[in-house]
């Protein structure tokens, strides 16, 4: 059987039609993307959809971290209702600790991710904040990242 050359996103889900599948008396057909394991959605003797494993391609398609303050996570889910830190604080022991520890990655990986395109600018904004808000923010992440140990 060929199929046409795809091209399929990590995390993401293909639809693949052809003119017949091999089908497996126990169930969908195993398919794997590369070296891993894909999970089967939904199959039949003419399609089959798949899910995509997220780091099927070896971490080289993804353009930017998935990273985030509190800002985005408060914005985009309830997890910050009833949470006892204040996610609009940004560094400080009420402080939303995605806050300080996103800047936190953000300082620890500057070199690497100035030359990110997609990541330019929030380096930039890191790199302009005054020195003592920067070490408030390294204060912050440091204090927090010991009590987990």
């Amino acid at each position: 059987m060929t199929t046409p050359e795809q091209w399929a996103v990590p995390g993401g889900r293909v639809r693949i039609d052809v003119d017949a599948l091999p089908t497996e008396p126990n169930g969908p057909p195993s398919v794997r993307i590369g070296s891993l394991p894909a999970r089967v959605l939904s199959s039949s003797s003419r399609r089959l959809h798949v899910a995509v494993p997220s780091d099927a391609d070896g971490g080289s398609m993804a353009t930017k971290p998935y990273a985030a303050t509190s800002s985005y996570i408060d914005k985009m889910s309830n997890y910050c209702k009833g949470c006892r830190f204040d996610p609009k604080q940004k560094t400080g022991s009420d402080a939303c600790p995605f806050n300080y520890l996103y800047w936190h990655f953000i300082d620890q990986h500057a070199d690497r991710f100035s030359e990110n395109p997609r990541m330019r600018t929030i380096v930039s904004s890191w790199l302009k904040r005054s020195e003592t808000n920067k070490e408030d923010v390294r204060v912050s992440a440091r204090g927090f990242l010991s009590a987990l140990t």
